[in-house]
């Protein structure tokens, strides 16, 4: 059987270290999953950063990390993946991370990158196939098979021990700090291994959107229990700063995982609709969001919907 997730009390924002605000929501959700350990999470805004904080989140331990395996949500964006037709959309999901970054970092020859969060690998071993960088990739796996060109640094990436003198032109994390228990020892670290004028490039859930006002605990990005800190754009632009001495953020609406459609997420959620894996629920999700994503996207868009993914970067 496996073990019931145990929570541990949260009264201290992470990042500010300030106490935290009262309950602004509560919810049962459990990412995709049914809610099998009968939680209920209870977020709290921090009147200071802003931020959406998880009061009662998981101790870590080997009940979450059975909780990650079994309930990830994303162990099947897999590079090797049997099936033909995720693999080319996990390959078609890298295209679309570096098109961002590109857009983002100037593309020179040599780059010297580092993917904090890298996971299965994917995007470090599509950086070492399409271009001519330094590409190294850091996660908890102990190993990890990236293939060729890909230097990796397995722990938590505050604890590596780089070797002296080895720094990083750019850092990028996709959807990796709103799991994070402690962000604000990750954004110093992120800032003491940038190369001067380095790079930090970051992609999470944005709170400052329609969806989210509206949705609330049923949030298609919610992610509770996983999600345990949540960000609005304007923390970026103005609280950042006073954790590690980056300069101003630049924040992107683009990521790519606006094609997921956060807007029609929140609406299968909020009738009910269990996204389970083998499901009912699951398959007409994904056929709803198949069918009308496209339109749904254009519409999330136009009326300031479309701000639900942010790509953040910001300077050393």
């Amino acid at each position: 059987m496996r073990p019931v997730v145990a929570l541990e009390r949260l009264t201290a924002c992470p990042l500010c270290g300030g106490p935290l605000g009262a309950e602004a929501f509560g919810t049962t959700y459990t990412d995709l999953w049914p809610n099998v350990d009968g939680h209920r999470y209870a977020y709290h805004l921090c009147p200071t950063c802003h931020v959406h904080v998880l009061a009662n989140r998981p101790v870590p331990g080997p009940a979450l990390a059975a909780f990650y395996a079994e309930r990830g949500g994303c162990a099947w964006l897999d590079p090797a993946h049997p099936s033909g037709l995720v693999r080319r959309y996990v390959r078609w999901l890298q295209r679309r991370k570096l098109e961002i970054l590109s857009r983002i970092a100037s593309p020179a020859a040599g780059l010297r990158v580092l993917e904090v969060g890298s996971g299965k690998g994917a995007f470090a071993a599509y950086l070492a196939e399409v271009t001519d960088w330094e590409v190294h990739a850091n996660d908890f796996e102990d190993s990890l098979a990236l293939g060729t060109g890909v230097t990796y640094w397995p722990g938590a990436f505050e604890a590596v021990r780089f070797p002296a003198g080895l720094q990083f032109d750019v850092i990028v994390a996709h959807h990796v700090i709103e799991h994070l228990y402690d962000p604000a020892a990750f954004f110093r670290a992120a800032y003491e291994r940038l190369a001067p004028g380095g790079l930090l490039v970051l992609e999470t859930p944005n709170t400052a959107c329609a969806t989210f006002a509206r949705y609330r605990e049923d949030w298609g990005l919610l992610c509770a229990p996983r999600h345990v800190v949540l960000y609005a754009d304007a923390f970026f632009r103005e609280r950042l700063g006073a954790i590690a001495p980056f300069q101003p953020a630049e924040v992107v609406y683009d990521g790519y995982l606006t094609a997921f459609s956060p807007w029609l997420q929140s609406v299968l959620h909020r009738l009910h609709l269990r996204l389970e894996r083998r499901g009912l629920g699951f398959w007409v999700g994904a056929v709803a969001m198949g069918l009308f994503n496209p339109p749904v996207a254009a519409m999330e868009r136009l009326v300031g919907r479309g701000r639900a993914v942010m790509t953040v970067a910001v300077r050393k």
